[in-house]
């Protein structure tokens, strides 16, 4: 049997999730044959520099133009969705040939973009491999939905319903949340981690992050909250971003506070473990993490359109804050850190809604249809 996992490198999480999808595969299935791809090494540079970094740019510098445009692909008109799907498709030739040569039994793709340059085929039929569709975020755009998909795993119930609303039948819906790494289901010494990185035990810690690209006003907020009235430890997450590391490490705080100054991390099981409080952008693979570890999250100026829903959606199982800007964090911070029990009861209500072993329910829902397929007729 040969499965085939894509994502699109468009912010970190679509590949964060097939990674999770992957791993948790090859653990449970290790008989399986596998491929983990980005789809965007299969277009041309041109389009990928325009998917890829345009995304980034716009996410930075305009976000509320980002956020009007993803409200407005919402709800464009059909038209508009066939010329975007088609303009796609025809970048994609070398990744059809890499398909079409590998032979998958079943595909698994954590990024709207296959199902859209698949729409067409989709729609009439002519595409026979089985398509499961693996939504990140807390809340569904249109741009995911294609009727001809075989499965969609989602977040939530509140997912499925609103798919089922939009024609996709129940029974190609599955509720399994959001893929995150087998490895936050260890379980890690919360001790030997503060040791390790010389933290003080009894002193909050505060994890400060910007998404695996480095996004947003990090060295602003670090270097705020870092000079706060409270005894508080930062650790920071700049990601791949080296200009906003060098920001962080010149940071020189008034009042003593030690800020731990880390820039692309793959130990996210273990700075969640020593975190009281996590300031972040609320992508939904670090909103998933977050759950995971049972840790409150305060959603950083989230990117209007997918971010803010999951921010909302945090707020309304009283797991999260949301903060504008550098000030309003502080203010959310403090107030936390001065109501050690409303903390406590957000921590509480992240581990009630987490689901960590979505990964692993994936992998064995994609196999067991796929065994279902290929199986011989009695």
């Amino acid at each position: 049997m040969k499965i085939l996992i894509l994502s699109v490198s468009a912010g970190a999480g679509h590949v964060r999730a097939a990674q999770a999808v992957e791993s948790a595969m090859r653990e449970r299935h290790p008989g399986v044959e596998i491929r983990n791809i980005d789809a965007m090494d299969y277009v041309p540079a041109p389009f990928r520099r325009l998917y890829t970094r345009g995304y980034v740019s716009m996410v930075n510098s305009a976000p509320a133009l980002w956020g009007y445009l993803y409200e407005l692909a919402e709800h464009s008109s059909a038209r508009a969705n066939r010329f975007a799907a088609a303009m796609q498709r025809l970048q994609a030739p070398r990744l059809f040939r890499f398909i079409k040569q590998f032979a998958p039994d079943r595909i698994v793709c954590t990024h709207f973009f296959l199902p859209q340059i698949l729409a067409s085929s989709l729609k009439n039929g002519s595409w026979t491999i089985p398509l499961d569709v693996v939504v990140t975020d807390y809340d569904i755009h249109a741009v995911w939905i294609e009727p001809g998909v075989s499965r969609y795993y989602v977040a939530r119930e509140a997912l499925a319903y609103r798919l089922k609303s939009r024609g996709i039948p129940a029974e190609k819906i599955r509720v399994t949340g959001i893929p995150i790494h087998p490895d936050f289901l260890r379980k890690i010494d919360r001790s030997s981690v503060m040791k390790e990185m010389q933290l003080e035990e009894g002193k909050p810690v505060l994890l400060m992050m910007s998404g695996g690209l480095g996004m947003g006003p990090l060295v602003r907020s670090v270097e705020a909250i870092s000079n706060l009235p409270h005894p508080l430890q930062i650790i920071s997450v700049a990601g791949r971003n080296a200009d906003l590391k060098a920001g962080i490490d010149a940071i020189r705080p008034a009042n003593g506070c030690r800020i731990v100054s880390l820039g692309y991390a793959n130990n996210m099981p273990e700075l969640l473990t020593v975190a009281d409080i996590v300031a972040s952008k609320p992508g939904g693979l670090t909103t998933s993490e977050c759950l995971a570890r049972g840790v409150a999250l305060v959603a950083v100026s989230p990117i209007p359109g997918q971010e803010e829903r999951n921010a909302d959606y945090l707020m309304e199982n009283g797991a999260g804050l949301k903060a504008a800007n550098t000030e309003d964090l502080e203010y959310k911070v403090l107030t936390l850190l001065g109501e050690p029990e409303r903390l406590r009861q957000m921590r509480d209500n992240a581990a009630r809604i987490a689901r960590p072993r979505a990964a692993w329910d994936i992998a064995d829902g994609v196999i067991a249809d796929a065994s279902r397929a290929v199986a011989p007729s009695p």
